[in-house]
């Protein structure tokens, strides 16, 4: 019998919110944008060339910035240090990768940032009270009480601030997400109730119940609608009030096929994390598969946004004292019948959906077997001993897929 270990740990956690500015506060947002923007570019732009004099890597501050750029007074300090942070975390990863030459993806050289071409945002910390949610308004330093739209109660966890992020979305709104810090006990229990998932490219996941997501494909429902406005924009001219007013539309939709994957993808996992007490899923090369010397089959694997599923569901299951179990990418589920554990590589080809095993003759479903050797060998990995707990759900997770 398998139990959750109880993990009284510390955490940070984010929560979004739209807020709404005045004229004067939009104003001043922006500026400090334009401001971190700047200090990063010059504190790259220094550590660059102190490293190609010296080969060491110094420390740069935005102090004396201050003195050559007198408008950099004006926005938040507290800013400026997180901006230097970024900047010193981005340089030292450069060096380290660069250093150690057997790591195949290597980070870049540090780039400038440019406007348009990188998110509008600025992080200030919590220090002294400086950061505080009064009622429906945002006390945020410099700014000063912004409106905000608290479109759900703050859960009990979220008392200790410690940062503040305000960035501009793409169409044009503005958002801020609140880390907050807090300290949780995961509950122990038996771990019973255990669901094996197998990758679906079509349906995002196949379970080991005969069940699959039915994945509305928001991409593929706007991709028409997409295609027409990026054609529009193709034909403005670069840099005119009508080509930045095209992109506007564009950006929309391409925001809300975020916001309704976002949702999707949320609403499920909460549902899985409620009902199940361990979910077994395989560790895969999405981004192999994605890319042109795989299966070539980028748009489809990233409309299904597994990897931003499966992160998803690895904090729900943990906060509720579950688990979400990993099953080695080389494991061979699809090629083994689930009734007699005899491998068979013929099932290798993608377009079997459904094969009969020549040793017991029993016909196989080729996602679901291959859901349900992802759970039995999660409960194997996990020692769970119990009978497998039989869940009744309410309208269950999809549609049959049998």
């Amino acid at each position: 019998m398998a139990y959750s270990k109880s993990n009284n740990s510390k955490h940070v956690r984010a929560l979004q919110f739209e807020i709404f500015p005045n004229e004067e506060q939009k104003l001043l947002i922006e500026k400090t944008f334009g401001c971190c923007r700047k200090v990063y570019n010059l504190i790259i732009a220094d550590k660059l060339a102190y490293y190609e004099k010296y080969n060491i890597d110094k420390d740069f501050t935005p102090a004396p910035y201050k003195k050559i750029y007198p408008y950099l007074k004006e926005p938040d300090s507290t800013a400026f240090a997180n901006v230097q942070q970024h900047a010193n975390r981005a340089f030292a990863q450069w060096i380290k990768d660069k250093e150690n030459k057997s790591k195949k993806n290597k980070s870049g050289k540090p780039r400038f940032k440019k406007k348009g071409k990188c998110r509008p945002s600025y992080t200030t910390s919590f220090t002294n009270n400086n950061i505080e949610l009064i009622g429906n308004k945002l006390k945020v330093p410099k700014v000063g009480l912004i409106d905000i739209l608290l479109h759900r109660e703050l859960p009990d966890w979220a008392q200790k601030i410690q940062s503040v992020t305000i960035f501009r979305t793409p169409i044009g709104t503005y958002k801020a997400s609140i880390l907050f810090k807090y300290e949780i006990q995961a509950p122990t229990k038996i771990l019973s109730s255990v669901l094996g998932l197998d990758f679906s490219m079509s349906d995002l996941y196949v379970d080991s119940e005969g069940f699959c997501a039915n994945y509305p494909k928001f991409f593929r429902k706007k991709q028409e609608k997409l295609a027409k406005e990026q054609r529009k924009l193709s034909r403005c001219k670069k840099g005119s009030k009508n080509y930045f007013k095209q992109l506007r539309k564009v950006n929309k939709i391409h925001y809300a096929i975020t916001n309704q994957r976002k949702d999707y993808l949320h609403k499920l996992t909460t549902y899985l994390a409620n009902n199940y007490d361990v979910i077994a899923i395989e560790t895969l090369n999405l981004k192999g598969m994605a890319s042109k010397d795989g299966f070539k089959l980028g748009k489809s694997v990233h409309d299904v946004a597994f990897s931003y599923f499966t992160s998803l569901l690895g904090y729900k299951l943990n906060d509720r004292g579950g688990k979400l179990e990993k099953v080695d990418r080389f494991f061979p589920s699809s090629q083994t019948c689930n009734h007699c554990h005899n491998k068979f590589p013929i099932t290798k080809d993608l377009s079997v959906r459904q094969w009969e095993c020549p040793n017991c003759h029993s016909i196989n479903h080729r996602d679901e077997n291959a859901a349900k050797n992802i759970r039995d060998e999660a409960i194997r990995l996990l020692g769970i001993t119990a009978p497998i707990k039989a869940v009744e759900l309410e309208g269950n997770s999809g549609i049959v897929c049998r």
